[in-house]
C-alpha cells in the first residue's frame, strides 16, 4: 500500500508496476500466440517474477523491522510513565477523559488509556472516577 506522500522519494519501496497487457488481447480470445508474442509475453513474465522476488524480499525486511520496532516499543515504552506516581497518573487520566463519552472501547478515553501499557491499564482500572 503506498504512502500518503510521494513514496518513491519517501521510502523507496512502492512504485507502480505498470504491467500492462503483453499478450495484446490474447487473454480474451482463443487465438494461438505468434512467436514474437510468445517472446514478448515471456519477457513480461520474467520481469514480473523478478519484481515479485523484489517485493517478497522487501516484505521480509519490513516484517523483520516491524517485529524489531514492536519489541523495542514494548520493552522501552513504559520507562517514561514510570516516573509519575500512580496518584498523579490517575489525576492526569481524569483530565483526559470526557465524562459524557460513550462506553465504546474505541472512543472512550479510559479504554484508550488502559491499552497503553500494563501499568496504565492497572491505574486506569483502579481509578473508579474514570468509569
Amino acid at each position: 500500500m503506498p504512502c500518503e506522500s510521494a513514496c518513491s522519494a519517501h521510502c523507496g519501496l512502492y512504485r507502480p508496476l505498470n504491467l500492462g497487457d503483453p499478450s495484446g488481447g490474447l487473454l480474451l480470445s482463443n487465438n494461438t500466440p505468434s512467436d514474437s508474442q510468445i517472446a514478448t509475453i515471456s519477457t513480461a513474465l520474467d520481469r514480473a517474477r523478478r519484481e515479485l522476488t523484489r517485493v517478497q524480499d522487501a516484505l521480509a525486511i519490513l516484517t523483520a523491522q516491524h517485529t524489531e520496532l514492536k519489541d523495542f516499543l514494548q520493552k522501552h515504552g513504559s520507562v517514561v510513565s514510570r516516573r509519575l506516581p500512580n496518584e498523579m497518573l490517575s489525576e492526569i487520566f481524569l483530565h483526559c477523559v470526557d465524562a459524557a463519552a460513550t462506553f465504546d472501547p474505541v472512543h472512550n478515553g479510559a479504554w484508550v488509556l488502559a491499552r497503553v501499557c500494563r501499568r496504565w491499564r492497572s491505574v486506569a482500572l483502579t481509578t473508579s472516577e474514570l468509569w
